[in-house]
Parts: structure tokens; sequence; C-alpha cells
């Protein structure tokens, strides 16, 4: 559920309540420039966070700059955390943690110094954001370690020390399995009451839902963080390492922070990990014949073969072909040393489920090897690693065993015999990674069709809209996945992000059924989405075609809420329609818009509330939460306009 996000430090009649006791200068500073604390001389003020003030210091005695972070509240809950965040990062050893130097009391505030650090300015090239998630991984991890969560991953908290990332501000580290204490800095509003703690956009569901908060709350931070990187249009090779990252539900995402660096130094292989198995065929076949241990990732070197096997066929089948020999290209077959890159392929499992093979050749234990660490077996069976061209030759791709003539391309037909409907959907079914499921050109037919008689034109604008929210049955066609938590083909679909939106619609437009419309279909606007809605209502709820005024009394006669919905969201177009005939708009789930929230950089408006949601006031048409492109909700969907 997308929920109404807002700074405790703006909450007007609670700042003397969060500031009592120092009252600050000028820019938010309580200790003036040239204050000694301990052996540290105050030289300029940096920051003002929910707890805590951080100024840029000198070493009275010696030459060392550091970063001198001071409490600024009062009560026994800050205090407990800020000294908390000091020890710890006393304790850590970890280059992705700044140097810890000393802490101490001034005048009974509690502080600490570390190395000063410089900002970094954020990557946004495949490699370098790489090397960025890996660190803050390896740092995550090691708080992990030490039963801690961070619970505050996000840009403002990385610094650089000579161009490496840093990760800083404890401030909101927590115990697993202790209750939370009073928050700090960001909170979330809901009702009235403050039920969650960290940064909008960053932080994980669980953290404003009352949640348990575990590590994945972290792999969460750094999914979003990824995303941000590139903009909010991550890399095909990014986008299957994100989605799981950032999911809705903790136990979807990466089980830790291991697995989630593995899946990103990884994001190149997937296409020569599903080969690997075409070589493991070949390999078995020629080991059938009486080569027992080839050189396949690894393996001690092949013996020579017999000039009958090499020119002619195994067991009297045609002739190998000439690309097979190639196979050493990708650093199998005792070709050259594998690259760096790689090198992660001959760890992995080769076969889905159980081989046919002999036991020495399961599991990636080819030629005797070490079987593969179990968790990357999984990562590879599911996809979780993204996609690039093979590097095989073309005989050997697309399952082309052997030397057999590829596949040809697969096209749109008649029937309902089960086809992929476009290289693009290929790639996106691919993504999923296990029991990939197909469609039909009646499917889509029957989906494009539904959704061009569900549009209807706006009296008096230029644009036509849907009249109800996107379904599962329209979007799983033509998207080739379904991310909804509560499947049903009449069910609006949920749990998408704006990319995912993005590669459904671009898939959706270059059909030859929207082509020959001459319209494209896209996201509408928060006016055009608001305008929609009310249809001449005027009190912020929409009117019916018979003039009747909704209000918050009468809000369940258009839309499902936490009153009538039980908890789920409902089959469309089951409420009354508003005056232009848009159904659930008001309510079933909240909708994604293409506005970009004022003043933010990759945060976007959504429209309308969800079934979860409980205030009616929360239901009126210019009810705008924020939420952050790379993230989806199991309550957040969309409908499309043209």
């Amino acid at each position: 559920m997308v929920k109404l996000l807002v700074d405790g430090m703006e909450r007007g009649s609670s700042t003397e309540e969060w500031l009592r006791g120092h009252e600050p200068i000028e820019n938010g500073a309580s200790l003036a420039d040239g204050t000694e604390v301990g052996r540290w001389r105050v030289v300029a003020f940096v920051a003002r966070g929910g707890s805590g003030e951080v100024y840029r210091a000198m070493e009275v005695n010696g030459e060392r700059t550091a970063a001198l972070k001071i409490l600024h509240r009062t009560d026994a809950a800050a205090r407990t955390r800020f000294e908390r965040e000091a020890q710890v990062l006393s304790e850590i050893r970890d280059p992705t943690f700044p140097t810890f130097f000393e802490n101490g009391e001034f005048l009974g505030r509690p502080w600490y110094a570390t190395e000063f650090l410089q900002p970094l300015d954020l990557p946004t090239t495949d490699k370098a954001v790489a090397r960025l998630v890996r660190a803050i991984c390896r740092g995550a991890g090691a708080l992990h370690a030490r039963g801690f969560v961070h619970r505050d991953i996000k840009p403002a908290n990385i610094l650089s020390r000579k161009g490496e990332p840093v990760l800083i501000d404890l401030g909101l580290l927590k115990r697993a399995e202790t209750p939370a204490l009073h928050p700090g800095g960001t909170i979330s509003v809901v009702d009235g009451h403050p039920i969650g703690v960290g940064t909008p956009g960053y932080a994980a569901p669980e953290q404003f839902l009352g949640g348990e908060i575990s590590p994945a709350a972290d792999i969460h931070a750094i999914g979003v963080l990824a995303s941000t990187c590139f903009g909010g249009k991550p890399p095909r090779a990014w986008r299957k390492i994100i989605r799981r990252a950032t999911s809705s539900l903790p136990a979807e995402r990466y089980p830790d922070v291991t697995s989630l660096a593995r899946a990103v130094r990884m994001r190149h292989l997937p296409a020569a990990l599903g080969v690997a198995a075409a070589v493991v065929v070949v390999a078995a076949v020629v080991m059938a014949g009486g080569l027992k241990r080839g050189n396949i990732a690894g393996g001690p070197p092949t013996p020579p073969v017999p000039q009958t096997r090499t020119e002619g066929s195994v067991a009297g089948g045609p002739p190998a072909l000439p690309e097979v020999q190639e196979v050493s290209e990708v650093g199998v077959a005792g070709g050259p040393p594998t690259p760096p890159e790689m090198q992660a392929v001959t760890e992995v499992s080769v076969a889905d489920g159980p081989s046919a093979l002999p036991e020495a050749m399961q599991e990636g234990n080819i030629a005797g090897g070490p079987p593969a660490p179990p968790e990357v077996s999984q990562m590879v069976r599911e996809g979780s690693v993204a996609d690039e061209p093979s590097a095989l030759p073309e005989a050997m791709q697309e399952g082309n065993v052997a030397g057999e003539p590829p596949a040809p391309p697969e096209v749109l037909s008649d029937g309902d015999s089960p086809i992929v409907a476009s290289e693009r959907m290929r790639q996106k079914l691919a993504d999923q990674g296990k029991n990939l499921p197909l469609v039909t050109p009646n499917e889509i037919r029957r989906a494009v069709g539904k959704l061009e008689a569900g549009m209807v034109a706006i009296p008096g604008r230029d644009f036509e809209i849907c009249k109800f929210e996107i379904t599962q049955e329209i979007w799983k066609p033509i998207a080739g996945f379904n991310p909804s938590e509560k499947k049903g083909e009449d069910l609006p679909v949920s749990n998408v992000t704006l990319a995912d939106i993005e590669e459904f619609l671009e898939e959706l437009n270059v059909l030859p059924e929207v082509r020959a419309s001459g319209k494209k279909y896209r996201l509408p606007t928060a006016e055009e989405w608001e305008y929609a809605c009310l249809a001449g209502g005027t009190n912020g709820f929409c009117r019916l075609a018979d003039g009747t005024q909704i209000t918050e009394e009468t809000l369940g006669e258009v839309a499902w809420f936490g009153s009538n919905s039980g908890d789920a969201p409902h089959s469309v177009c089951k409420k009354k329609p508003n005056a232009f005939g848009l159904y659930d708009m008001h309510g079933n789930v909240a909708e994604w818009t293409s506005t970009k929230a004022p003043g933010e950089m990759f945060e976007y408006i959504c429209k309308g509330n969800a079934y979860n949601g409980k205030k009616p006031q929360a239901f009126r048409a210019d009810f705008s939460p924020h939420v952050t492109h790379g993230l989806s909700f199991f309550s957040l969907g969309f409908r499309v306009v043209r």
C-alpha cells in the first residue's frame, strides 16, 4: 500500500519535542566555529539530522581532519542509538566504513569523531554501478554478521574515500531481534500515527507497515540505490536483479547480501550458462563413446579423440559441426583460460532438476569437479542474473545441441498454438527462469480486444482512458509474466514498477492490431487522471451518471477500501461507474501516473487509493502520494490512456 510519508522534523507541533534541550543557532548548528570538543576544534558546520549534528573539525595538536558527530537530542532512546552507533563504528574493521578516531562527552552530550570523507557522485555506467553495489553489499554484510540492520542505505549516506564508496550514518542501526526504538529522522504517518523509520523511497515496505525488520530491508534499499544510479531505467542486465531485490515481500528478495552481490557479478552470464547444458549433453555423448574425463569447465585435459569420432558421428550420427570446436571461446572444452568475469560459469549447476547423466556429471560436477554451491545453482535455475547474447556460435544457441539447425524465429500466426510474440517477450520470459509460460496469438488478440473495448472518450478532452484498471488477463499475454500477489484474470495487475509498465506499453504498441489504429497507449498524467476521475464532481469525489455527488459517506458505492474490501483487491467493474463510465478510480488498487513529483528527481505521483486504505479522505481525486520509480507495491497498478 502506498503510504503518505512525511519528515518528522517538519511536523510543526512536534518540532520542540524533537529538539528540546539544545536550541540551534543560525544554520541549525548548536556549536560555534572554534569550539573545542575533546582534542578537536570545530571548523565548520556540515549537516543536521534527526538526532545528530555533524561538523568538520581539526585535531588541536595534530594534522588530522575529522567528521565530528554530536547528539542534539536528550531523550534516552536517542542516546542509546547514538552510543550504539559509536560502539559499532569503533569495533568494525571494514574499508566500507569510515575510520573511527575516538568518542566522548561534551557538556553531557555524547560525540564521536571519524575520518572526514568527500561526497560521492553516483555512478551511472554498468561497471561502476556494479562496483558500488558490491561494495555496499560488503558493508551491509559486515553489519548483518554482527546482528544489525542499517535501515537507511541511500545516496546521502554514501561518501567517498579516494573514489571508493564508504557507508556512513548508523543512526538507525537496529538489532533484528529487538523492538524498534522511537524513530528519528524521516518517519511515516498513517492515520496520524508514526509506525516506521527510514527514508521514503529507499526504506522497505515492512519498515513502515510494522513488519519484522531483517537484513532483507537493506537488500531492498540497495536495489533502489542501483535503480537510482540508472535514473530509474536500468539496463536489461539489471532489471531482474533490481525487481527481485525490491520486491514488496521480504521472502521474495535475495536471501542475503552475498547472494545479491553474486547476482550482480554474474549479471552478464546467463546466456552462456543456459548453453552450458548443451555443452554437458555433448560431453555426455562423447563420454558414452569411451572418453571418461573431458576438459569441461576446468577438468583434466581431454584425451585424444579417435579419428573416426572427430571426422564422423558419435554412434553413427551426422558429422559434428565445426562450430562446436569454438566452445573454448567461453572457457569450456579445453580452450584458453577462463576470463575472470566468466569464472562463475565453472561454479554453477548446468541442469534443472534430476539429471539423466551419471552422478559425477550432475550439479555442475563436470569431470569430477566439486559440486556447485546450492544457492548459486538456484540462482541460475530462477534466472536471477541478467541476460546478454551468448558467446557461443549460433548453431549452439537456443537449445540447438549437436549441430541441429537453428530454430526459426517464432512469429504470430493464426490459431491457438503456443508461441512467443516477439524477441522482446522471448527475453522477458527467459528472465523468469523456469516453467516459462507461452501465449497464443488468440490470447494476445483477446487481450488487445478487451483493452480496445474498454477505452472511453472523455468529453471535452482529446484523450481516451481505459474504464478499468489493467487486468491480469490483459497484462500477462503482453508482458509475459504476472507479478501480482493475488492472481485472477479479472483482477487488476499490481506490484509493477514504472520500468515494467514501460516495457508493457512498448510491447503493446508494436502489435499489429494497435499499430493499425494509429494511436499509442501511455500512462495518464496526474491531471488527466484526476479530471477523468471526478467526472464533474466538485468535492474531491466523483459524480455519477444520474448527477449524484459521491461523498465520504457514500464512497463504498464506487470504491473498494478498508471497510468493504476484506483487505484484498476485487474484480474490476463491480462498483458503480462515474459519470464518464469509469470504474474503481477512487479505490481498488492505487495507480501510477506519468507525472513526476514536484521537486523530485526519481519520484512520481500516484493516484487513487487501494483496497487496504482506511480513511475516506485519502481516497479523494486530489490525493497524490509519491512513489520512487523503481519500487512496486502489492496494491499499486495502473490504467492507460491514448
